[in-house]
């Protein structure tokens, strides 16, 4: 079975880049042979180059007027790699190429899965996906009950590697900025609005008043000029020695991880994140905002804590009551690793996606 991948951005700094390169290395090539189309070069086509994977670079257009002689090229080069790969699925995360692909649908009979990682509020969209997708695979189950009911929704939840993000005995990362810590909040992942970082820097200053000495590391790639507003922030709040902006890491997430006594996750937009699930699969225990994406895996008290989304006051009471209890932190970081080594694997993710495939092969005869 043909199966062309469509992706973005080639930066693993996304979790959805990551996602989709854990499932491309589980993938059974004795059963399917993949295509990478990716519209930058990057770490994520280097990594498929490596394993030996084929990669086409090429540019999406937007769906807009002007942009209708990119829209021809990108039609033409899609029904040029499904004829000369004898591609039989199309596994996007990006829209407008599951719109491309409906397009060729009638000429080419290939099957389309959408994969949404990310949940946008866009009604059109989600019931033209209904309409035209043969699966929606959602990350998870609150992924999917935003869209109007259909048999072609499936839940297919992201996973990590229990192996690679581990709880280690020792910790590793060594930084002046972090050594003299008497504890570590952490974050990890893009420094963004829709990941409530103002949030988490709003709470650390609370968090500090009755706590000093707590040092706030935020690991993370931010865009352009995003940084210095957060660094600007933090100075405006008189905790800009207390909060450590890291910059991005991916070599070492597993270390900085683990050296964090509590990992939050503010987020104010999710699919299911995947840090979140690493810094579970690590043992650390943790704070997320209360979206029903986070539910599914926070369960209070149980494998973590949840906060009232967007409320930095209510965050740093749980980070507190983390900080406070080291003991109820230890028991929910071993749920935590227990709940994803049994729901949440890499395996388990490319099982499920395989069984999607095998359904649509049946389909097709």
């Amino acid at each position: 079975m043909n199966i062309l991948y469509f992706s973005n951005y080639a930066s693993m700094s996304r979790g959805g880049q990551r996602s989709l390169w854990y499932l491309l290395r589980e993938l059974d090539r004795e059963r399917y042979r993949p295509l990478l189309v990716c519209q930058e070069s990057g770490e994520l086509t280097a990594l498929a180059d490596k394993a030996g994977i084929p990669t086409v670079v090429a540019p999406m257009p937007r769906l807009r007027p002007a942009e209708a002689p990119a829209i021809m090229r990108a039609l033409r080069l899609f029904r040029r790699l499904i004829r000369e790969h004898e591609i039989d699925v199309i596994h996007s995360e990006e829209f407008v190429v599951v719109l491309l692909a409906a397009l060729l649908k009638p000429f080419t009979k290939v099957k389309i899965i959408w994969h949404v990682r990310v949940l946008w509020d866009h009604r059109l969209q989600e019931l033209l996906a209904t309409l035209v997708c043969d699966r929606i695979v959602c990350v998870s189950e609150a992924v999917r009950a935003a869209f109007p009911r259909s048999d072609n929704l499936v839940t297919a939840e992201n996973g990590v590697d229990p192996d690679e993000f581990r709880p280690m005995r020792q910790r590793t990362v060594s930084s002046g900025e972090l050594d003299e810590a008497k504890a570590v909040v952490g974050y990890l992942g893009r420094l963004a609005e829709n990941k409530g970082t103002p949030v988490l820097v709003r709470a650390a200053a609370a968090v500090l008043r009755r706590r000093p000495g707590v040092k706030f590391l935020l690991v993370g790639a931010a865009d352009e000029g995003y940084r210095d507003l957060m660094s600007d922030q933090a100075a405006r709040l008189g905790v800009s020695e207390s909060v450590v902006f890291w910059g991005e890491e991916r070599e070492r997430t597993a270390e900085l991880l683990n050296r964090m006594d509590v990992f939050t996750l503010p987020s104010l937009l999710e699919g299911l994140s995947r840090s979140l699930l690493e810094a579970m699969a690590c043992g650390r225990p943790v704070v997320a905002s209360d979206l029903p994406q986070n539910a599914e895996v926070v369960i209070p008290g149980k494998t973590g804590l949840l906060a009232r989304a967007g409320d930095p006051d209510d965050l740093a009471e749980k980070i507190l009551k983390l900080l406070d209890e080291p003991e109820l932190g230890r028991a929910l970081g071993e749920n935590a690793r227990k709940l994803v080594i049994e729901k949440y694997t890499v395996r388990r993710t490319a099982e499920k996606i395989q069984r999607i495939y095998e359904e649509l092969s049946e389909k097709r005869r």
